[in-house]
């Protein structure tokens, strides 16, 4: 029966993994975009440190996830919270 209980914990971490790495990616992917229609250079993304809930909680709980982006403008470099 432990077995049991190991492979279900072994699977809802697998699953948090994909999830907040799909969250990532789409969260990239948008911010390449803004950054483009915005003719600002992109430097980096990151998520917010203040998430302290796993993403599969804060899913039932509908908290939004945040994230946090680098960027440059003509000489200026800048961060924006998203």
């Amino acid at each position: 029966m432990s077995e049991y209980w190991f492979l279900c914990g072994l699977l809802v971490i697998a699953i948090e993994f994909w999830q907040r790495r799909r969250q990532a990616e789409l969260a990239e992917r948008l911010v390449n975009q803004y950054c483009g229609r915005e003719q600002w250079q992109f430097i980096s993304i990151a998520r917010h440190e203040a998430e302290i809930l796993p993403l599969l909680l804060r899913m039932l709980l509908h908290k939004p996830s945040c994230f946090t982006f680098e960027y440059s403008e003509a000489g200026r470099a800048g961060a924006y919270f998203v």
